[in-house]
């Protein structure tokens, strides 16, 4: 008997050994992971792609599966769309999974506002079911990406490499991955509203400097747009001045416009965006000028407008223009 409890006691330490080894390399694998995804955060830099990809890398290293995916909904809301893909991702096929928010997995995904385990039977488009199935995955984890309440995307994760089933552990542990998710996120606009206000100061710097160095007007209202259109990130704007013995206006400082405009264009009070906003004294913000029927063209390539009225006391001298050859390319704050 010895020969066999011999055999028996070999096989048994031999599996504790390797337990014991998987264990370290998975402790291993999860502190490597967790250092870089806290190092991407800490060092934050404005570069939210790559905090973003740096937590779904994350996914299927610690949590052995075939791939993890970022979905965020996209600026109108109606869609989510792959962001971020780490395992075996078909790039090809993941940039055709755009899906419908109001569609039942999406839906199902946003009302848990916890970890769900879906199946790909659950998908009722055809094309986007047929996808998923082309890659293998018969059902995956979800983890809704929550930020002050609201649902912004979700991560997956699906297809464990060693076969095992889901537990309340992988649950868990993607609940943690979606909240750094949201978190980075967040971190992202705080840093964006820094780095504007940032950009304000430097411009009210720059003014002021220019202001208490010259008395030339000309110099001024050409730093003036100049600072305007790079806190703005204008393609183009323009100072317009009124001549109230005319009632009309003059561009008198401009970037990014054909040269000679200044001359080509004179625009009485009233007309287009901007003599609107001289006459009315109100700012105006169009996202789309190939719509509006008070804009007079300057540029064919120009497709989104804000126009503020400079003021002394309540009159109105004259129009700050900044322009954007993108439509909706400027904000209501």
């Amino acid at each position: 008997m010895a020969g066999p409890l011999k055999v028996l006691r070999d096989v048994i330490f031999r599996k504790e050994e390797k337990d014991a080894l998987r264990g370290a390399v998975d402790s291993a694998k999860l502190t490597t992971a967790l250092f870089e995804i806290s190092r991407a955060m800490a060092l934050f830099t404005g570069d939210l792609t790559e905090s973003l990809r740096q937590i779904v890398n994350a996914v299927p290293l610690i949590m052995n599966v075939s791939r993890a995916v970022l979905f965020l909904f996209d600026e109108s809301k109606e869609h989510v769309q792959p962001v971020a893909g780490a395992g075996l991702v078909y790039l090809r096929l993941f940039r055709r999974l755009r899906l419908k928010a109001e569609g039942k997995v999406v839906d199902t995904i946003v009302r848990a506002k916890n970890p769900i385990l879906i199946s790909v039977q659950d998908f009722e488009n055809d094309r986007v079911r047929n996808i998923v199935e082309k890659i293998g995955v018969k059902e995956f984890i979800a983890a809704p990406i929550v930020i002050d309440g609201e649902v912004r995307g979700f991560l997956t994760a699906d297809t464990p490499v060693d076969g095992r089933i889901y537990t309340s552990d992988d649950m868990k542990f993607m609940s943690v991955m979606a909240n750094l998710a949201g978190v980075a996120m967040k971190n992202a606009v705080m840093f964006e509203k820094l780095s504007w206000k940032a950009r304000k100061l430097k411009a009210i710097y720059e003014v002021s400097r220019v202001m208490d160095a010259t008395s030339d007007l000309d110099t001024l209202l050409k730093v003036i747009i100049d600072q305007a259109v790079e806190l703005l990130g204008a393609t183009s704007g323009s100072v317009i001045l009124v001549d109230r013995k005319t009632d009309t206006l003059h561009i008198r400082a401009a970037r990014g416009l054909p040269e000679g405009v200044d001359e080509a264009v004179k625009l009485k009070l009233g007309e287009g965006i901007t003599g609107w906003v001289a006459k009315e004294g109100r700012p105006v913000l169009v996202g789309d000028v190939t719509k509006d029927e008070r804009y007079v063209m300057v540029h064919e390539d120009i497709r989104s407008e804000m126009a503020v009225p400079l003021k002394w006391g309540r009159e109105v001298f004259g129009v700050l223009n900044l322009d954007h050859t993108e439509t909706n390319a400027f904000r209501e704050e």
